[in-house]
């Protein structure tokens, strides 16, 4: 048996490869078999491969075609499976790996995106803090709420005017939200007042420290050069209870703070 190969012709893309099988009769020539196979069939058989399964593999360059069939026709045996001697291709897998890598980093600052929108889309346009509108869900409950009330506002605004109470505004919201962690939530509840809504279990001691901080961080700097101060009103309990009853609870505390001189805080225990 001969195998010759392979020969290109104007008509046949790729070429072709011509196997030339003798038949004896008595241990004599009788015919010869002429089989014509595309030169390049294995690689349409890649290339199929591949295209169904998401693969890249590729024929071994040192493969000699025509040495190759030989060895199929005139060596293995019929039931032998056929091993096409191939080639991993290691650029295509790192490219695979840096297609998924876009494609989770895309997907994770689009998913950030949008919560950055919907969030906005909750947040009061002067202070940054969430609006009061968000949390009337009469399903929503908390364990300790603080209430702060900037003190004589009305003052500020009619002495210098509604740009300068828009400044001072912006900037107590602006150092309630330093002051709170990850956890809490912050609450442009109306006018000058904001609710922080506190997100971890906190006892008496720790509050009583965190709202004389709270009265700390807006009274110690002016604004301005304007004296600002606040009053507190908070409510704590030891288990959650829906946020309306919480508010008014907070909202009596508020008031004895207003009631008793400003610039303090009041908390009252469930």
């Amino acid at each position: 048996m001969k195998v010759y190969g392979p020969y290109y012709k104007d008509k046949i893309k790729g070429g072709i490869i011509t196997v030339y099988y003798p038949l004896y009769f008595d241990r004599k020539i009788d015919s010869i078999l002429l089989l014509d196979i595309k030169a390049y069939f294995l690689k349409d058989f890649l290339h199929d491969f591949n295209g169904g399964n998401f693969t890249n593999f590729s024929l071994d360059k040192k493969i000699k075609i025509n040495e190759f069939i030989f060895n199929i026709i005139a060596k293995q045996k019929y039931f032998d499976p056929m091993k096409i001697p191939i080639q991993r291709s290691y650029w295509f897998f790192s490219l695979i790996c840096l297609v998924i890598f876009i494609f989770l980093f895309v997907t994770y600052e689009f998913i950030l995106f949008l919560r950055e929108n919907i969030n906005d889309n909750k947040k009061d346009k002067l202070t940054g803090l969430y609006r009061k509108d968000c949390f009337n869900d009469t399903k929503y409950s908390v364990s300790c709420i603080i209430i702060i009330d900037i003190d004589y506002f009305k003052n500020i605004n009619d002495t210098y005017g509604h740009q300068v109470g828009d400044i001072v505004l912006k900037e107590v919201s602006d150092r309630i939200r330093y002051f709170i962690s990850k956890t809490d939530i912050g609450i442009r509840w109306g006018g000058e007042e904001f609710v922080i809504l506190l997100g971890e279990e906190i006892d008496i001691k720790q509050l009583k420290i965190k709202l004389n901080q709270l009265l700390h961080a807006i009274s110690d700097i002016k604004i301005c050069n304007i004296d600002v101060t606040i009053s507190i009103g908070s409510f704590l309990s030891p288990n959650k209870i829906i946020l309306a009853n919480a508010f008014k609870s907070a909202d009596e505390a508020l008031y004895e703070s207003k009631r008793t001189g400003r610039n303090k805080y009041t908390i009252l225990m469930n």
